[in-house]
C-alpha cells in the first residue's frame, strides 16, 4: 500500500504552485488562502515523514482547511476549477490513505 506521505508532500508543494500559476497572480486573498491551507500543513511533517500513524491523523485533521479552500475554489471560480480539483483530489487520497493505514494496522493487531 503507497504511504500517504506522498500524497501529503504533494499537497505541500501543490498549494504554492498552484498560486504561483493563477492567472491573476499573488494577490493578498491568494497569499492568505496560502497561508490558511499551507502553514497548518506543516505542523505534523516530521512525524508524517518519519510514517509515524499519529502524525498522519493530525495530518488529515491539518488539511481540512486545504479541502474546503478547494471546495470554495472549484465552486465558485471556474478560472481555477482545475487547480481547484487537483487541490481537492490530492486531500481526499492523503485521507483515503490514511484511513485505509489505520485499518490495516488495526487487523494486524
Amino acid at each position: 500500500m503507497p504511504s500517504p506521505r506522498w500524497a501529503y508532500l504533494c499537497l505541500l508543494v501543490w498549494i504554492p504552485g498552484w498560486l504561483a500559476l493563477a492567472p491573476a497572480g499573488l494577490t493578498y486573498t491568494s497569499i492568505s488562502l496560502a497561508f490558511v491551507s499551507l502553514i497548518p500543513l506543516l505542523f505534523p511533517l516530521a512525524g508524517i515523514l518519519k510514517n509515524k500513524p499519529r502524525a498522519q491523523i493530525w495530518g488529515a485533521y491539518v488539511s481540512l482547511p486545504a479541502f474546503l479552500i478547494g471546495v470554495m475554489e472549484g465552486w465558485s471560480n471556474p478560472v481555477q476549477r482545475a487547480g481547484a480539483l487537483v487541490q481537492l483530489a490530492l486531500v481526499v487520497v492523503y485521507w483515503a490513505l490514511v484511513i485505509l493505514r489505520a485499518r490495516d494496522q488495526h487487523h494486524r493487531e
